[in-house]
């Protein structure tokens, strides 16, 4: 069995807006979190990770970052992981951005509308 190596992480979450997210939402962002740092750690040996949720220009931005291997998003298919987070996307009528290069790291974005006050 292999360890995880250590890593350093941010975490900067709007509290208010994440107390109006839906219980949909919330679960959805907590499954993308999980899929993203374990994709980070385990393929693209990451030593960052910044997990985001903000308000912007009108819209909420969820978003989880590395600074690990990256991939080439545009020749690499879809994993069962970037499967993963289509569908939650999708359940979420939210868009999803994945963003990669190859020794660039990895952007995982989900942009949805914001919740109701």
């Amino acid at each position: 069995m292999h360890g995880i190596r250590p890593f350093h992480s941010r975490v900067d979450i709007d509290e208010e807006l994440a107390a109006r997210l839906t219980l949909a939402h919330r679960v959805q962002a907590l499954q993308i979190t999980r899929e993203a740092i374990s994709n980070a750690l385990r393929h693209g040996a990451a030593t960052w990770i910044t997990v985001t949720l903000k308000q912007q220009g009108g819209v909420t931005e969820f978003e989880v970052t590395d600074d690990g291997r990256g991939f080439d998003a545009t020749a690499s298919s879809p994993g069962r992981g970037l499967g993963n987070f289509v569908e939650r996307a999708r359940e979420l009528d939210a868009r999803l951005t994945v963003e990669s290069q190859p020794g660039r790291g990895t952007r995982v974005r989900l942009t949805f509308n914001p919740p109701s006050l």
